[in-house]
Parts: C-alpha cells; structure tokens; sequence
C-alpha cells in the first residue's frame, strides 16, 4: 500500500516476552516512517527497569512520545493495553492508534484476581529459574492454539533475550488482572484508531469488536489464519494497518 506521511513517528510497544525487535519484519515494510521500538521495562535492555506499574509505564510512554511529533502509538498484547492507557492520558501526544490482539481490560473482580493468582504462579517459576516448567505451563495457555512450531519457537527465542526476574516483575507490576479496565473511556478517543485480532484468536476477536464499537473513529480487521501471535504470523497485516492510518491522517490535513 504506497503513500505515508514524510518521516511519520511510529512508536510500536512489544507483548510481554518480547523485546523490540519483534518489530523488525514490520519496520522494514515501513519505508520512510520513523520507527521507534523500545524495549519495555522488565524485558530486554530494559529487564532490570523499575518500577513497573500501570502510571509508570503510562508516564514512560508519554515521555517516549514528547521527544518528537505525535506518533502514531501501536501495541500489540501487554503492549496495546499499554498503548490504549497512555492515549486516554494524553490524546493529544499521539496522532492515531493502532491495537494489536489486546483488550481494554478485565471488568470482574473475581476474573483479575484469577490471572493475579495465575501470573503470580508463573512469576514464581520464572524468579525461581524453573524455565522449562514456565514454557510449559505458557504454552498450555488457550490463546496458542493453533500456532505453528516456527512461531512457538520463535516466541520462545525472544523471551530468552529477557532475565526471569525482568519478566517476573513485568507480570506482578502490569499483569492483566493489575491494570484497570478503561471499557467506559473508550468514547474519548477521538484519533483515528486501527483494531486487529486474528481470527483464530476468538476470545480477543470479541473484546477487538467491542472496543471497535466504542471508539468512534476506529477500523476493526480480522486477519484470516492468525491467532494471538498475529504480530509474528502476519507482519504484513499490521504494516499495512500502520500505512492506512497514516494515509487517513495525510487526508485529513489537506
């Protein structure tokens, strides 16, 4: 899909596990955006990073963004519930969104405090060093149903880039049942917004049609043999959503 705005800032926020260059396939389709991908406290670079709590890393982000024109702000996972609170503090510091497989949060009390039991079972394995019983009882998780061994491994692979104690304290400080749910303000995002799941991803492709609903400026895709790992399983699908945004922001200011 030709045409970007010239030099567009894009700040893209990883998953959990993940570092920043799971971006690279996307940001070499991106010619001619400025890509920004960091990696996240507790993972990387940044594993040792602290503290790790949803005002911190929403304060960590708008920094990030002050430093040059409004991005478009993307995230995928941990990385778009991320993404989606830092717009609601500060529309005007990103010029669009785009939401990869994420969710604006849990509303049952009884559900957070379940993946709070949940994480912190697999916190305890990481800090521990127990890698191998952390992979399994990740892999187990529903949302991997369906992934090929090449996106397995390659989700593994990357998580070794991060310490046991980094990613430890990323699912204590920002695990999805320690983040609040934003359901009820999503009617003030105002920015163009892109929403994607893949389409074998069924439990997020309704929370992806929700929030679609909710925010008046949004597109909502379904990418066709995906999963959660659409990030890794079809870079092009969301370098393209990346371009059409863009391309309605170049609209808009003519």
């Amino acid at each position: 899909m030709p045409g970007a705005l010239k030099d567009q800032p894009v700040l893209l926020l990883h998953g959990f596990g993940q570092t920043g260059q799971v971006w690279g396939p996307v940001v070499e389709l991106l010619d001619g955006f400025d890509c920004i991908c960091p990696d996240l406290p507790g993972h990387g670079a940044a594993s040792s990073v602290e503290p790790i709590a949803p005002d911190s890393l929403v304060s960590w982000v708008l920094e990030l963004a002050s430093g040059t024109t409004p991005p478009l702000l993307v995230g995928y996972s941990m990385g778009g519930r991320l993404a989606l609170r830092a717009a609601l503090a500060s529309l005007s510091s990103f010029s669009g969104l785009v939401l990869i497989s994420t969710t604006a949060g849990i509303e049952s009390n009884k559900q957070q405090a379940n993946r709070v039991q949940s994480d912190e079972r697999l916190a305890s394995l990481l800090e521990d060093g127990r890698v191998e019983e952390f992979e399994a009882a990740w892999q187990e998780l529903p949302i991997w149903a369906g992934d090929s061994d090449h996106v397995t491994e390659l989700a593994a692979l990357t998580r070794r880039q991060s310490t046991g104690q980094g990613l430890a304290r990323s699912l204590r400080g920002f695990g999805a049942g320690r983040v609040p749910a934003v359901w009820d303000q999503l009617g003030r995002i105002v920015i163009p917004a892109s929403i994607l799941a893949g389409a074998r991803d069924t439990k997020y492709i309704g929370e992806s049609i929700r929030m679609n609903e909710l925010i008046s400026n949004s597109e909502l895709e379904i990418a066709p043999n995906c999963g959660h790992s659409l990030l890794l399983e079809s870079p092009t699908t969301v370098a393209e959503a990346i371009r059409r945004i863009s391309l309605r922001l170049q609209r808009e200011e003519q």
